[in-house]
């Protein structure tokens, strides 16, 4: 007899690997489970927009954004929800990477199927009884037109270039902030709360990533500062250092930004050369 909760709650599977893809579609259908099956981030937001999932099977190495970034912003906003990397990434510092990101399990391929179904029986168990003591989670809140994935062919990620800015610092600190805009105009990093005031009085709370990448562009006011330097200030190991990540990071703080207090964050990109905010106190 088939769980019920396998046919009461969806799962999303996401997973650039075609063939790969519609083995486990077919296999978990077969079991019972409602599926929906994705290649990119992209695809999965536009998924959630508008439909609930009971879990989510995520790939690492995807195209445009990765399941790590996916895995952080799907945890942040629903706590209950069942996370489960499917990965050819072994390694121990892999496997742990990918729990602190939030995951339920990391499985490695070739996965032994009655694994994954049993797992996906335990977090589906668990979102049902987290939905009957609470009301169930709104749905997850796309960055603006779903494109949070960093466009293949633009080094922008969709922000707005800036032009004539001066110089790229060698470190950070290594350049004084320049004198404070007024207040009225000013957008405001209160640093030890971790909270952003925009100039309409608008604002919003911060993750640690969003707080240290803005307190770094901040000290710089003007300058810019290379997606090198951001990704070494964000802890990202030298080894998987990749710009599109910060474009991504990026991209998804301004339109996450607007969505909440209706303004432009000050954040500009200089093509092949960094990014820099302008108009914008730091408070301790």
């Amino acid at each position: 007899m088939v769980p019920a909760n396998r046919a009461s709650a969806e799962v999303v599977i996401v997973e650039d690997e075609d063939i790969l893809r519609n083995e486990l579609s077919f296999v978990l259908r077969h079991h019972g489970f409602r599926v929906a099956a994705y290649a990119t981030a992209q695809e999965l937001y536009r998924h959630l927009a508008v439909r609930s999932a009971g879990a989510v099977i995520l790939d690492i190495g995807l195209v445009g954004e990765d399941g790590l970034s996916i895995c952080t912003y799907l945890r942040r906003h629903d706590p209950h929800l069942g996370i489960v990397f499917l990965t050819a990434r072994s390694l121990r510092d892999d496997r742990l990477r990918g729990l602190a990101a939030g995951a339920d399990a990391y499985l490695v391929k070739p996965v032994e199927m009655q694994e994954l179904i049993l797992m996906l029986d335990r977090l589906l168990d668990r979102r049902a009884v987290s939905q009957s003591h609470a009301p169930g989670p709104a749905p997850v809140s796309a960055p603006a037109n779903t494109a949070v994935a960093a466009p293949a062919d633009s080094a922008l990620g969709g922000l707005p270039e800036l032009g004539g800015v001066s110089r790229l610092p060698s470190a950070l600190g290594s350049v004084s902030t320049a004198a404070e805009p007024s207040a009225d105009h000013a957008w405001t990093l209160h640093v030890g709360l971790g909270q952003l005031r925009a100039p309409n009085g608008l604002t919003r709370k911060l993750s640690n990533n969003e707080r240290t990448l803005l307190y770094c562009l901040a000290q710089q006011q003007g300058e810019v500062i290379s997606a090198e330097v951001l990704s070494a200030q964000l802890q990202i190991p030298q080894e998987e250092y990749d710009k599109h990540r910060i474009e991504v990071i990026i991209s998804r703080l301004r339109r996450n930004i607007e969505q909440t207090v209706g303004l432009s964050l000050p954040l500009f990109a200089k093509r092949g050369t960094g990014y820099c905010v302008k108009d914008m106190v730091l408070v301790d």
